[in-house]
């Protein structure tokens, strides 16, 4: 399985890099859901996603919308943007 390290930036955000999958998703979801509602992932360095981490960001974008916030992607690298576009979710997220 994967590894992933998850970098603080600041209150709002949070820096993946390497895997996001069945091992490493919930503790991205944890650390992001301790940022409050509105949340930045920066997916520049994330290498690998699978579908555990596209469950991952739409619990997240649940939990900040839930919260009157927002989720947005920060420079997701190509792998996360050819997933997002495969499974048709591209347009449900904020890309910055």
């Amino acid at each position: 399985m994967g590894k992933a390290r998850i970098e603080h930036l600041g209150l709002a955000g949070l820096a993946i890099e390497g895997d996001v999958d069945v091992t490493t998703a919930p503790a991205i979801t944890q650390a992001a859901m301790e940022l409050g509602s509105l949340i930045r992932l920066d997916l520049s360095r994330c290498t690998f996603m699978d579908s555990s981490g596209i469950s991952a960001l739409i619990e997240i974008k649940r939990h900040a919308e839930g919260k009157g916030g927002s989720l947005s992607l920060v420079r997701p690298s190509l792998n996360v943007t050819r997933l997002l576009t495969i499974c048709g979710l591209i347009d449900a997220f904020t890309i910055e």
